[in-house]
């Protein structure tokens, strides 16, 4: 939703104020690879609803997240964890150690390095032995969640940037107890606020349930990468940096146009978290190389974890 709203309103700031074309493409390595591959005269960039450095290390991956050039970020920092109101549990610590029904996530992952972002909940589920099952589903985006939660396929969803969509996507489902929180799993220190149908989160933040360093490295290296920056704007490598500049400074003045931001907040239900291009470029560089420092741990977590919840 945000990409058609941008697609709509951003040409304005555009020199020239172009026509833009939105596309959907499906699935996100492909649609990665096809940006990655593309000329770099900033005709063509993408949106995307992730940092995309966990799928980087993917075996039919062609990117490296610290060569793309980085238009801005828009929104980032939230991840959530939500559960059928159906299930027996309240926020995340009244599921430690329970011997009760399972919480049922869907996910697409052929391989142990197609998890993705779904290492997050699974991680902290072995933590703190929460019941959990992974479906292996052929397809599982957005819309795919919404109808395996309504129909009772899945139990559970963690994604990012949804909390304040709900209201707008699935009235009601907050306010009614048809789906509410069970952990917030925001980056540290950026914990989820209200939304439009309740006053405010009422799960703990994640990282406030660790008890070790050894617990709070490897959720950093985990969870920064996903929620370090959600909706970004990538280019191709070595984008023309007169073509990336006007691009950067489209999206900056965008950014800090107050009825542009209001609009598309209301359009999408997504906070903007603004971080201009050149200062999300050096960020995506430090996270990346911090994300491949602990390559080997995060493999072994990831076939550990694949070989434990997915089925």
């Amino acid at each position: 939703s945000q990409g058609r709203f941008m697609s709509r309103h951003l040409p304005k700031f555009i020199p020239g104020n172009p026509r833009m074309i939105v596309t959907n493409m499906t699935p996100n390595l492909t649609q990665r690879n096809f940006v990655w591959n593309q000329d770099p005269d900033g005709l063509i960039f993408s949106l995307e609803a992730t940092a995309g450095i966990f799928d980087q290390i993917n075996p039919l991956a062609e990117w490296d997240m610290r060569e793309v050039s980085m238009i801005a970020v828009t929104s980032g920092k939230a991840a959530i964890w939500l559960i059928r109101g159906t299930m027996p549990y309240d926020c995340g610590p009244s599921a430690f150690g329970s011997t009760g029904p399972e919480l049922v996530l869907g996910t697409s992952a052929p391989t142990p390095a197609d998890l993705g972002s779904q290492i997050a909940p699974a991680w902290f589920a072995d933590q703190f032995r929460i019941p959990l099952k992974i479906r292996n589903l052929a397809s599982a985006g957005s819309a795919e969640q919404y109808l395996m939660i309504e129909r009772g396929d899945t139990n559970s969803w963690y994604t990012s940037t949804l909390w304040g969509q709900l209201p707008r996507k699935r009235p009601g489902w907050v306010s009614s107890g048809f789906i509410r929180g069970f952990m917030d799993m925001s980056y540290p220190g950026y914990p989820l606020g209200s939304n439009d149908e309740m006053d405010k989160f009422p799960c703990p933040i994640a990282d406030s349930l660790l008890t070790t360093p050894e617990q709070h490295e490897i959720w950093n290296a985990i969870t920064k990468t996903r929620t370090f920056a959600a909706k970004n704007l990538i280019g191709p490598p070595g984008m023309d940096p007169n073509v990336l500049k006007a691009l950067r400074d489209a999206v900056t003045a965008a950014m800090n146009d107050e009825k542009f931001v209001a609009d598309m907040e209301a359009f999408t239900g997504i906070k903007s978290e603004f971080t201009d291009g050149e200062t999300a470029q050096k960020e995506v560089v430090d996270t990346t190389n911090g994300f491949l420092d602990n390559r080997a741990t995060i493999d072994a977590l990831q076939a550990e974890i694949f070989e434990k919840y997915v089925k």
